[in-house]
């Protein structure tokens, strides 16, 4: 999946690979079975990979120049941002989508730090700092 944000970047995207022969499909929609490169005009920062169910999303600034949004942000970061909620669910930069389920504070040898815990398919926990919390979304 190819998160372009915009028509005019997806129909591009599409063109592109439509050119190289490559199966591709535009639009919003998204079938379970749809086997190939599905092209969106969502909007996702960065893209995440499921290995185990051979699932690539490409986001838009992985794709696209982000100068002009990353000048946003660091002006505005505090107003856009909103600490998550047990039961949210969230997007780690890394990790892809999980479901938060709490604040715990954990010690490390230099000092104790409060971590956000994040939930994963099949019971994996990953631990955040909340110091690093802008890595989620």
């Amino acid at each position: 999946m190819v998160c372009c944000s915009t028509t005019e970047r997806a129909q591009r995207i599409f063109d592109m690979l439509e050119d190289r022969k490559i199966f591709s499909d535009l639009g919003d929609n998204f079938p379970e079975d749809f086997q190939g490169v599905k092209i969106t005009t969502f909007y996702l920062a960065n893209g995440f990979i499921y290995h185990d169910d051979k699932f690539v999303v490409i986001g838009t600034n992985d794709l696209f120049s982000r100068k002009e949004r990353e000048k946003k942000l660091k002006k505005k970061r505090g107003d856009l941002y909103n600490a998550p909620e047990v039961g949210d669910y969230c997007v780690h930069e890394v990790h892809g989508i999980g479901i938060v389920r709490g604040v715990q504070k954990i010690a490390t040898s230099e000092s104790i730090k409060e971590y956000v815990a994040i939930e994963y398919r099949g019971g994996d926990m990953l631990y955040v700092c909340v110091d690093r919390m802008d890595c989620l979304t």
